[in-house]
């Protein structure tokens, strides 16, 4: 007897549309983005399908394990963002420009030979991959390297295990990165480490949302969506 897996795309889109409402990634305009990962083929459910569904149902960016991964969707006509999560080898670089896909960068050694627009990625606890320099260390290196730092992300061990307090910990692990870049930041930011609860009474998520905030803070907003700005540290 054979046997045969159906995916439902439809299915697909109305979970993708569900995270977007429950992160208010659908508010318009909206303030965040949610990214899809496919890579490994989707993890079964068909790469080149499920992409194209997540990029018409507003997926503004999707991530992959490589660079054969991202050129195989942008051949296919995907236009949206593309993360390339593992992949800076010296011989799939000059495709990431190429294609107009975008690295997670391991190591600070390699901050200097990015060409294009990066996301930095951070071990916390997970002990596989990531840098672990100090957040003081890598605001120095990523102030002198030649490509904007697009992002920051860490990857939790046991976020699954509700048992364990690891995630917590990591979390702890990650906001002593978030003060340094909050703080040092060289643009406006509502909240600091240092006075968080203060500011955040001061400036709520509302207000820091709202015309008055985007009026305050519209010089970090248009760095995270993706303003060339310079770092004067």
């Amino acid at each position: 007897m054979r046997s045969w897996l159906e995916v439902s795309l439809g299915r697909i889109r109305e979970n993708f549309g569900a995270v977007r409402n429950a992160v208010g990634a659908a508010d318009v305009p909206p303030t965040i983005d949610v990214m899809a990962v496919v890579k490994a083929d989707a993890y079964g459910h068909g790469a080149l399908e499920v992409s194209r569904v997540l990029e018409d149902a507003g997926a503004g960016w999707l991530a992959v394990s490589n660079v054969e991964e991202g050129v195989a969707l942008r051949l296919a006509g995907i236009k949206a963002r593309i993360l390339v999560m593992a992949d800076f080898l010296p011989e799939s670089r000059a495709a990431l420009k190429e294609f107009g896909l975008t690295p997670v960068i391991h190591s600070l050694a390699d901050v200097a030979a990015v060409e294009v627009p990066y996301h930095l990625k951070i071990d916390t606890g997970m002990g596989r991959l990531g840098t672990r320099a100090t957040p003081e260390t890598i605001v120095e290196v990523v102030a002198a390297g030649q490509s904007r730092l697009e992002g920051v992300m860490t990857h939790f061990a046991s976020s699954a295990n509700f048992e364990s307090g690891q995630t917590e910990e990591q979390i702890a692990h990650a906001w002593k990165y978030a003060y340094c870049f909050f703080f040092l930041y060289p643009a406006p930011f509502p909240w600091h480490l240092l006075h968080f609860l203060k500011e955040l009474k001061e400036w709520p998520v509302g207000r820091v949302l709202s015309s008055e905030g985007q009026v305050q803070f519209g010089e970090t907003f248009r760095y995270l969506v993706g303003e060339k700005r310079e770092w004067n540290l």
